[in-house]
């Protein structure tokens, strides 16, 4: 069995894209400022005792902390 042409560049364009756009280059800017994503987590992120439940319950980190992990 032989791969057509059309095929190969359709593999390589998904590629390219692939491993051109890692998730951290992406995430804020489609959702918005660091601050406006912030606000997404923090809305989120807290559990029934208002920890952070996306870090096994430990205290729900400020803006900086958040923005140091």
């Amino acid at each position: 069995m032989t791969i057509s042409n059309a095929s190969k560049r359709r593999q390589a364009s998904f590629e390219a894209r692939r491993t051109a756009s890692p998730v951290s280059n992406w995430q804020t800017p489609l959702r918005g400022t660091n601050e406006q994503e912030f606000e997404i987590f923090s809305t989120f992120a807290p559990d029934e005792n208002g920890n952070d439940s996306t870090n096994n319950g430990a205290p729900m980190p400020t803006f900086d902390e958040w923005m140091n992990r």
